[in-house]
C-alpha cells in the first residue's frame, strides 16, 4: 500500500490522538441517546398531578443522568468538540431543570414547576438544534410539553 494512501486511512480512523472517528462518535452517541429514548418511554406516564409528575422526573433523573455521563465519555473529532462541549453543557442545564422541576412539583410549587419546565424546553431546543448540526438525531427530543 502506498505511504500517502495509509496515512490517508489512519486519519479517517480515528488516528492514534484517542478520539474516535466521525463515524464512530455519531454511531455511539446515537446508541446512547436511544437507550435513554428506550428507557423513557418504558416509564409511565407522568399522572395529571404534582405527584405525578414528580415521580415521573425521580425516576427519569437517573435514566438522564446515566446516559449524559456515558455520552460526556465519548472523544468526537477535534472538529466535533466544541458543539458537542456545548451539546453537553446543555444537556446538563436541561437535566437540572429536570431535577428542579421533580422538587417543585413534590413541593407542590406551580411557580417554580412551571420556570423549570420552561427552563427544561429551552435547553431541549438549544440540545435538539445541536445534535442535529452533529448529525446525531437519535439525540432530537421533543420538548416536554
Amino acid at each position: 500500500m502506498p505511504p500517502l494512501l495509509a496515512l490517508a486511512l489512519l486519519a479517517g480512523c480515528g488516528g492514534d490522538d484517542g478520539r474516535m472517528s466521525l463515524e464512530e462518535f455519531r454511531a455511539e452517541a446515537n446508541a446512547i441517546c436511544a437507550e435513554a429514548e428506550r428507557e423513557l418511554r418504558a416509564l409511565p406516564p407522568p399522572e395529571d398531578s404534582a405527584e405525578g409528575v414528580a415521580t415521573y422526573a425521580e425516576r427519569a433523573v437517573p435514566i438522564l443522568a446515566e446516559r449524559l455521563d456515558e455520552l460526556s465519555e465519548l472523544s468526537p473529532p477535534e472538529e466535533e468538540q466544541t458543539p458537542f462541549d456545548a451539546l453537553l453543557e446543555e444537556a446538563e442545564n436541561e437535566l437540572e431543570a429536570l431535577r428542579d422541576l421533580q422538587r417543585a412539583a413534590s413541593r407542590a410549587d406551580a411557580g417554580s414547576a412551571a420556570d423549570a419546565a420552561s427552563r427544561g424546553r429551552v435547553a431541549t431546543v438549544r440540545v435538539n438544534v445541536l445534535a442535529v448540526r452533529l448529525e446525531v438525531r437519535d439525540c432530537v427530543r421533543r420538548p416536554a410539553a
